[in-house]
């Protein structure tokens, strides 16, 4: 065992190091409608893609809130009892102000805030792309809030099929299914949900809290 004192004197230690690096996974933005790199866009776009993605959507499979609600300046706000209906308001405005795409795509012919969003199964989308700020220039008033464009999968060479059963003690059940493959230079997607709901009187007095 060699014993170093400092000041050294004649001895010279040769110390190599190995360079080492982490690839991050790769990430595509498709909310900004330009051409442009990520590093010349002026609007912050955060993305949830990935392990994050799979796991936000296993621990609240049945509709996007639990991706949404742990995002900062994002909150999804619930309007109707019966319904269901939520709405996602982006730095504390109203959720109409908020734009939801599909793909690039107004979702629901952009009447998306009124309609619940456990028609949303995250079960086929590929990442969350969220702009937080006003987006009325590319997308209309109604994005003077933000956005949120979810996008769906595309097909790979290895088959991928899921499904997902969830059930709710208020009688309710959502079936969804999603099934992707690439053959060549073309590939198919297919995804299907059902959705039922029976009435539901917890208190057990004749009167419904959830109708049919």
């Amino acid at each position: 065992v060699d014993t170093l004192y400092f000041p050294l004197a004649d001895k010279t230690y040769d110390v190599l190091l190995e360079s080492e690096a982490e690839e991050m996974e790769e990430v595509i933005v498709r909310a900004t409608r330009s051409s442009r790199t990520i590093a010349d866009i002026p609007t912050r776009i955060e993305a949830i893609s990935g392990e994050e993605l799979e796991e936000k959507g296993n621990m609240k499979p049945g509709d996007i809130r639990m991706l949404l609600n742990e995002s900062t300046g994002i909150q999804t706000q619930q309007t109707s009892a019966t319904s269901y209906n939520s709405s996602i308001r982006i730095q504390g405005l109203d959720g109409k102000y908020t734009q939801i795409l599909k793909d690039g795509l107004p979702l629901y012919a952009g009447f998306s805030g009124g309609l619940s969003l456990l028609q949303i199964v995250p079960l086929d989308l590929q990442q969350v792309e969220v702009i937080k700020g006003a987006s009325s220039t590319l997308y209309g008033g109604g994005a003077i809030a933000g956005l949120v464009n979810l996008v769906s999968k595309v097909p790979e060479e290895e088959r991928e099929l899921n499904f997902m059963v969830n059930g709710t003690s208020a009688l309710g059940l959502d079936l969804s299914g999603f099934y992707g493959q690439k053959f060549g230079k073309t590939g198919t997607t297919v995804f299907a949900s059902y959705n039922v709901g029976s009435p539901y009187d917890p208190a057990d007095i004749g009167l419904t809290a959830i109708p049919k």
